[in-house]
């Protein structure tokens, strides 16, 4: 199981246990034989820095993920589905394509801005300037 413990409360599943008196009380009057004990755990840490690193491609966090990490509007988040959208479809025609990183995803988001006028017919309107926009990000910038 995966639980994201932003606040550090399930971190002391890691670590034993110690009596208390009311808990000892009550699992004798039950008859519940209680065991303190520590459970194997793993931190993941975004940096790197205490525990197991997370990395993630940019194709694998997706268009909703990323919308909301950038801080995209409506509009934008738009234009990123799309790119998504045909990203899944050169994926399926080119099993090395990848979108690892930022500058994968930028140079991605220039080759739509330049086929924009050809792909709107087919997926929407892709304004340039919303692509600007989305490259313009604190993100991508």
């Amino acid at each position: 199981m995966f639980y994201a413990d932003v606040k550090s409360d399930l971190s002391g599943l890691a670590e034993a246990g110690t009596p208390k008196p009311w808990i000892e009380e009550r699992a004798k009057e039950i008859g519940f034989k209680n065991e303190f004990r520590g459970y194997p755990v793993i931190f993941w840490d975004l940096f790197g820095e205490q525990g197991t690193p997370i990395r993630a491609t940019i194709f694998e966090m997706g268009p909703l993920l990323l919308s909301r990490l950038m801080d995209l509007n409506e509009t934008q988040e738009g234009v990123l589905n799309i790119a998504f959208k045909l990203a899944d479809e050169e994926k399926a025609k080119d099993k090395n394509f990848q979108l690892v990183d930022l500058k994968d995803l930028q140079a991605f988001l220039e080759d739509l801005a330049a086929r924009s006028d050809e792909l709107t017919t087919k997926y929407g309107n892709i304004a340039k300037a919303t692509v600007g926009t989305i490259q313009c990000s604190r993100w991508c910038g």
